[in-house]
């Protein structure tokens, strides 16, 4: 395995109890949910997500995922319904448990991940967390240039007696 390529599976309570990091990259291709949610998949199938995953024990002995996923999607623009590049970044603070019980009684600054077995796979807990920092409500960040003049001009608002005037200039 290169540097650079982060491995399908861990284990994550090992690697937590050694305290192991993991820093690389994964395909977009491999990430099919995110993929879907995306304007063009077909596009974004070259597209890579770096990842950067720290895995420890903390003080409360919480076997913890903290760390931070980052890539570029293209989402459709709700607004002009054209294709917009989004910087998606999910930063995450995961504490592993074994059970739903287990994970009522984590403190409030972590999320729960459920370990059902002894392995994860990497891209799924990294495609949920990109899943769940996808904007609600994709737009351009500036006025959208696709949008007809028209539209453009039906945003802004007119004197409520300006058609009044006009009836009375005839």
């Amino acid at each position: 395995m290169s540097p650079d390529q982060l491995p399908l599976h861990i284990d994550p309570y090992r690697y937590a109890e050694n305290r192991r990091q993991l820093a690389g990259e994964l395909s977009l291709a491999a990430l099919p949910r995110l993929l879907d949610a995306t304007a063009d998949p077909e596009r974004s199938l070259d597209g890579r997500v770096a990842v950067m995953i720290e895995c420890s024990i903390d003080n409360e002995g919480y076997h913890t995922l903290q760390g931070v996923a980052r890539c570029q999607v293209a989402l459709t623009c709700q607004r002009c319904l054209e294709p917009v590049n989004y910087p998606l970044e999910a930063e995450f603070s995961l504490a592993l448990v074994r059970n739903s019980e287990a994970a009522a009684a984590l403190p409030s600054h972590y999320e729960p991940l459920l370990v059902e077995g002894k392995v994860i796979t990497l891209a799924e807990m990294v495609e949920d967390e990109l899943l769940l920092a996808l904007p609600m409500i994709a737009r351009h960040q500036s006025a959208c240039l696709a949008l007809p003049q028209e539209a453009a001009d039906a945003g802004k608002k007119e004197h409520p007696f300006a058609q009044l005037q006009r009836l009375k200039e005839l």
